[in-house]
């Protein structure tokens, strides 16, 4: 880590399988400015602020100037690859080693590819409040504390703790 960066933290309890494809989608987008760290089910990632911030920014000019991002295209080739995830992956029992080993590939593919776009979202959760302000400045409007807290994820996320 470099002097004087910050960094945020993201985790959950999740079996590293399926939580390291989110991982890598992030990674494909916001490119390798993290630092992710697994103990069993428990896993943390660590996300350089100014690289989110930088991120969501883009995202946000691009959506604002011509729905670029987030826009039927999108949803169309999300819905598709969910589709495609329900009707053919449904049922396993039928397949030997190899042949599930290689519909978790498929899987993991096209989640990987669904999670490239995803993991945007993600981009905001340290800087959502810092932009939402900045946006509703630029028109001259302000919101009340309570409605600030409504529309933005708490400052401190508090990682679930699980019993032994």
């Amino acid at each position: 880590m470099v002097e004087g960066e910050e960094w945020y933290l993201q985790g959950a309890t999740a079996i590293p399988w399926f939580i390291h494809v989110p991982y890598k989608g992030a990674s494909e987008l916001i490119g390798r400015d993290m630092i992710v760290y697994y103990k069993g089910e428990d896993n943390r990632g660590y996300f350089n602020k100014k690289t989110e911030l930088e991120g969501a920014r883009g995202i946000l000019e691009n959506q604002k100037a011509d729905g670029s991002y987030l826009n039927n295209a999108f949803y169309s080739e999300w819905k598709k690859r969910q589709e495609k995830l329900e009707s053919e992956f449904a049922d396993f029992s039928a397949l030997d080693e190899k042949e599930l080993l290689n519909k978790a590939r498929e899987i993991a593919e096209l989640l990987g590819e669904v999670w490239k776009k995803a993991a945007a979202i993600e981009l905001f959760d340290p800087c959502g409040e810092k932009l939402l302000k900045e946006e509703m400045g630029r028109h001259n409007l302000a919101l009340t504390s309570e409605e600030l807290n409504a529309l933005t994820p708490p400052l401190n996320p508090r990682l679930p703790k699980r019993k032994e």
